[in-house]
């Protein structure tokens, strides 16, 4: 997960197919990033959203996302994690 900015706002990343964020779960942060795909599959992003819009969408979803977020860091112990569909799936 390469962003040019280190930031706690949500940013996009990969030609815009992703979003970056952080979260700080167990006293750590962990740098997140979570797929269009998965927004488009799961938060009813569309597919030709601009950039705001994607932002908006990543905003209406975010206790969701942090929630995942968190659920998968604590599991794997990782401090960088990538949000795919499969995640959300269950």
């Amino acid at each position: 997960m390469d962003g040019a900015q280190h930031a706690h706002e949500p940013s996009l990343v990969e030609n815009g197919q992703a979003v970056m964020f952080t979260v700080v779960t167990a006293g750590r942060e962990v740098k997140a990033l979570i797929t269009r795909t998965a927004l488009e599959q799961y938060f009813w992003l569309g597919p030709d959203a601009s950039e705001g819009r994607v932002l908006r969408i990543f905003a209406d979803g975010r206790q969701r996302i942090t929630a995942v977020t968190q659920r998968v860091a604590l599991r794997s112990g990782a401090t960088e994690v990538r949000l795919d569909a499969e995640e959300f799936a269950s």
